[in-house]
C-alpha cells in the first residue's frame, strides 16, 4: 500500500471534480502527530447520492457497483472502494446541502465553514 500516492490520487480527483472534502480518521490524525494504525483513507465529501459517479468514474472497476453506492448513501451509510493501483481503501461519507460542516474531534465539536 502506498498511502502517499493514494492520498495524492484522491485529492487530485476531488479537486478536479470540484468536490468539497475533508480527510478524517486515523490518516488525518497522523498529520497532528496522533499516530494510530489505519488501513484506509476516510473522506467526508459534500455530495448528494446522485453525484457519487463523479468519484466512482475515476475507478472504472467499481462502476458496476454505482447504484449500490448510491443506495448506501441514500440510507445514510458510507460507501467504500479500493484503488487497485495503489492498494488503498477509501471510505466516503456524504455530507450534503450544508453551509458548514460539523464533526467531532476528540469529543469537541468543530465547525468548518465552507470556502
Amino acid at each position: 500500500m502506498n498511502f502517499s500516492k493514494g492520498l495524492q490520487k484522491i485529492v487530485d480527483i476531488l479537486h478536479a471534480e470540484r468536490i468539497p472534502y475533508m480527510i478524517v480518521g486515523g490518516f488525518a490524525m497522523s498529520y497532528y502527530n496522533r499516530f494510530r494504525f489505519t488501513a484506509d483513507i476516510d473522506c467526508v465529501v459534500q455530495l448528494y447520492a446522485t453525484q457519487i459517479e463523479k468519484i466512482v468514474r475515476h475507478f472504472p472497476d467499481w462502476m458496476p457497483f454505482l447504484e449500490h453506492f448510491q443506495e448506501s448513501a441514500r440510507q445514510g451509510t458510507l460507501f467504500n472502494l479500493t484503488d487497485f493501483e495503489t492498494g488503498i481503501k477509501y471510505d466516503f461519507m456524504l455530507l450534503n446541502g450544508a453551509g458548514k460542516w460539523i464533526f467531532w474531534v476528540s469529543g469537541v465539536t468543530s465547525r468548518l465553514l465552507k470556502t
